[in-house]
């Protein structure tokens, strides 16, 4: 697609040194108003009223993203391009999901029950275990294509769903090899639109989502998100998984939804307020090694950290936030033992020397039945994923190459530290 020419474009020009030769051009201070002029464009184009998909709070929320795009420096012209083109994309599809619950109001009234939240440090396992689990019939795990075009195409079934999911995933695939083509080895995270992946899309969908401030440094954006409220942000999310409910259910009984996402641990209240019988699987991690390959994956995203300085900008960016969110949920847990029945921890030492016993103790903990289908998919999943690894190149880092200490870590993770070691996850 076009996204994808883009990049391949850029990238060239980047292979070449042609970048390093033009001046860098930073997110105009107008952008805001241009984004919001593309997005009532949008709405007129498929006649939805724009306050209703994208209401004060969210409006609100895209205008500190903009401001923030505006302060980073190494923001080149295009990437700039492709930062425009994937919010006005967010105007379609917000747009086109207004539209599906005007045809389709049942949407409002589908019910979410006990959903499912894979979350901890990041790279301490999380996606392994979505992918595990999700193997398991009784969850529904949204697919990557899926979370990237959430929405039906003019916001109608049109009898005939083949279509739909031809379009959506061919617009999801564009955006996956544009994305491939400038960064992610897939030795450090397989990328593939038909597996199950974390739900940053529909974070993002609000604009309100923490994970703009790991592939760029945007000090002024994570102040605001730190100042905000995410419940509006939440109950957006609630929605989309509405959609999804309601899509599934016309094809058979009611399942559990399997959820990811590490950052969910920043604002716990929110979701839980929103997901009231929400359950939590907690995946622990060493935080030294957790970081250095944290590190090491948004190094590839990053644009503009070719020099030390920028590595340890980096580097004490992701520390704060890491250690901030860990901490953080660690706080929210102590301070509400009443929910402990609802979480469960699991080491990641744990789930790669034992994975079957590590599912059988979850299954154990939350009353679900095991059945042998199920047992017979995990199984079979591992050994795939086992032969898939063999075959891959090491993921090799280093946290000092960030200039990150381990007392620094250390000091950093203190709290979260304590509470590990007490239930001795590493």
């Amino acid at each position: 697609g076009g996204l994808t020419m883009m990049s391949r474009a850029v990238s060239w020009q980047q292979d070449q040194g042609i970048l390093r030769w033009l001046t860098k051009t930073a997110w105009p201070e107008s952008a805001f108003g241009t984004l919001e002029d593309a997005g009532r464009r949008k709405a007129r184009e498929l006649t939805v009223p724009f306050e209703e998909i994208c209401p004060p709070w969210m409006l609100e929320a895209l205008k500190e993203l903009s401001q923030s795009y505006s302060k980073v420096e190494s923001t080149s012209g295009a990437r700039f391009r492709g930062s425009h083109y994937a919010h006005v994309r967010f105007f379609r599809i917000l747009s086109e999901l207004y539209l599906e619950r005007q045809h389709y109001p049942e949407i409002h009234s589908q019910r979410i029950e006990r959903p499912v939240f894979i979350v901890g440090l990041h790279r301490s396992g999380t996606t392994f275990f979505q992918r595990l689990l999700s193997r398991d019939p009784r969850f529904l795990s949204p697919l990557l294509y899926q979370l990237l075009e959430p929405s039906l195409v003019n916001g109608k079934r049109g009898g005939v769903d083949g279509v739909h999911r031809a379009v959506r995933y061919a617009r999801a695939r564009d955006l996956l090899t544009a994305a491939r083509h400038r960064f992610m080895d897939e030795y450090v995270h397989l990328i593939d639109p038909d597996l199950p992946e974390e739900d940053v899309p529909l974070m993002a969908l609000a604009f309100k989502e923490w994970t703009a401030t790991l592939r760029r440094s945007m000090p002024g954006f994570r102040r605001y998100l730190e100042r905000s409220s995410f419940h509006d942000a939440y109950r957006h999310h609630r929605m989309v998984l509405k959609h999804f409910t309601y899509r599934h259910l016309r094809g058979g009984k009611p399942r559990q939804w399997l959820n990811k996402n590490p950052l969910h641990l920043m604002n716990l209240d929110a979701l839980v307020d929103t997901y009231p019988d929400a359950l939590f699987i907690m995946m622990h991690r060493p935080p030294e090694t957790a970081l250095g390959s944290l590190c090491s994956l948004v190094e590839s995203i990053q644009t503009g950290v070719d020099s030390d300085e920028a590595l340890s900008v980096m580097g004490s960016e992701l520390l704060a936030i890491s250690s901030r969110m860990a901490n953080r949920a660690v706080r929210y847990r102590q301070q509400h033992p009443e929910q402990e029945h609802r979480w469960i921890d699991v080491s990641f030492f744990d789930l790669v020397a034992a994975p079957i016993a590590t599912v059988n103790r979850i299954y154990d903990h939350f009353g679900w039945a095991l059945t042998p289908k199920a047992a017979q998919l995990f199984k079979a999943y591992i050994a795939s994923e086992a032969k898939r690894r063999r075959k891959e190149k090491r993921h090799r880092y280093d946290i000092a190459r960030y200039d990150v200490t381990p007392q620094a870590i250390a000091e950093a993770f203190e709290p979260y530290e304590e509470f590990a070691r007490d239930r001795q996850l590493f």
